[in-house]
């Protein structure tokens, strides 16, 4: 048994499996899933949750958040929000290309902490990358979704409908991303207000995380 919590990683897994908070990816076809049945506690979003329900058939719990979200509440350290410059792009995993235009690139290869520290200093943020987005929004910077070229829309929806929203844009080139960003109605709103992390941290699987001796001993 294994746990799948970040990342568009179901087509991996096997039966039995443990789901907290991953979710399906849209350009993986339903026949690379090989499982039958998994231990769902958590998806990304309703759009995962539905697709499991129609593969085979599965209760899947309404509880919806991607895992990253929990970053700075289970204690990682929130950088201070010092701008620097105008705008950072950061590109999906598998973008190649620097969209034309854009000026500080971020490779989400790079460490966790730089990626954070290139955010809270950027005044806007454009970005083709699912947690690149996650992490702004966490930082109240400014974002934009500029459409990646090797991925479905899928995830982005999903995160987005998982976090009480009915639509994240999405924009075709880095100069329309970049006038949202920096002119969005949204610029001072929280974009996830709509989200608590208290169904997705109470559905954690403890019950399989937590030695049995310790289990009980909680319960005396």
């Amino acid at each position: 048994m294994r746990l799948f919590s970040v990342g568009s990683v179901l087509h991996f897994a096997r039966d039995g499996d443990l789901v907290w908070g991953s979710g399906v990816n849209g350009k993986i076809n339903a026949d690379r899933h090989r499982w039958g049945a998994l231990d769902v506690r958590a998806v990304r979003g309703p759009l995962s949750r539905r697709w499991i329900s129609d593969f085979n058939g599965q209760d899947v719990p309404e509880v919806y958040g991607d895992p990253a979200l929990l970053l700075f509440e289970l204690g990682y350290e929130r950088p201070d929000r010092v701008i620097k410059r105008e705008v950072t792009f950061i590109p999906n995993l598998n973008d190649s290309q620097r969209p034309l235009g854009s000026s500080a690139t971020v490779s989400p290869r790079s460490a966790i902490a730089r990626i954070l520290t290139a955010i809270a200093q950027s005044e806007n943020v454009v970005t083709s990358s699912l947690h690149a987005l996650v992490f702004a929004e966490l930082l109240r910077v400014p974002v934009a979704l500029i459409k990646p070229p090797s991925e479905s829309p899928f995830k982005y929806q999903d995160y987005a409908r998982g976090t009480g929203r009915d639509e994240l844009p999405m924009f075709d080139d880095y100069r329309s991303a970049m006038a949202h960003a920096s002119s969005s109605t949204y610029r001072d709103e929280d974009a996830l207000a709509a989200w608590s992390s208290h169904e997705l941290l109470r559905a954690f699987p403890a019950d399989v995380f937590v030695p049995a001796d310790a289990r009980d001993a909680g319960r005396a």
